[in-house]
């Protein structure tokens, strides 16, 4: 069972799952992988927690994984909450800066903590082909809002 949490933070909403970690995600020819999700947000919004919960089984319904610089396609207008447009998904791991981007359970086990961020499809694709360092670079320098579930595209190059 997976389960989602949201808190509020100064100017930020965290959606996070709980639960998630169970279950080893499949990698092909690797050592099992455990997760949990997490989105911010600058708004409130009661319908992440069904598609963060629904993003978070993901790769047990479709026996995959996620890692760092993963993509999902999205459908159209199918936003991460009703009314976004913002359809797509990038999979990060989070910059703590000096804190892990994963918790120790014991010395064998550990779960990594991936940050979900909504994308336009322009921007998934933009992800794909240039990846997604040359991506979050554009948006520092335009100063994309990634928190704004409604945001403006980001200005891509041609």
């Amino acid at each position: 069972m997976v389960y989602v949490f949201s808190f509020s933070a100064p100017e930020t909403w965290v959606y996070a799952t709980l639960g998630a970690r169970h279950q080893p995600m499949f990698i092909p020819d690797g050592k099992p992988m455990h997760m949990e999700l997490l989105v911010m947000t600058s708004q409130a919004d009661e319908d992440l927690v069904p598609s963060i919960g629904a993003l978070a089984l993901y790769p047990f319904v479709y026996q995959t994984y996620f890692g760092n610089g993963h993509t999902i396609h999205g459908s159209d207008g199918n936003g991460i909450v009703a009314q976004s447009p913002l359809t797509d998904i990038l999979i990060i791991r989070p910059d703590f800066e000096e804190q892990t981007d994963y918790v120790h359970h014991d010395l064998e086990q550990h779960t990594h903590l991936l940050w979900v961020i909504p994308l336009y499809p322009q921007e998934r694709v933009y992800a794909v082909q240039q990846g997604r360092k040359s991506l979050l670079e554009i948006f520092e320098e335009q100063e994309v809002d990634i928190h704004d579930l409604w945001r403006a595209i980001a200005q891509l190059p041609t």
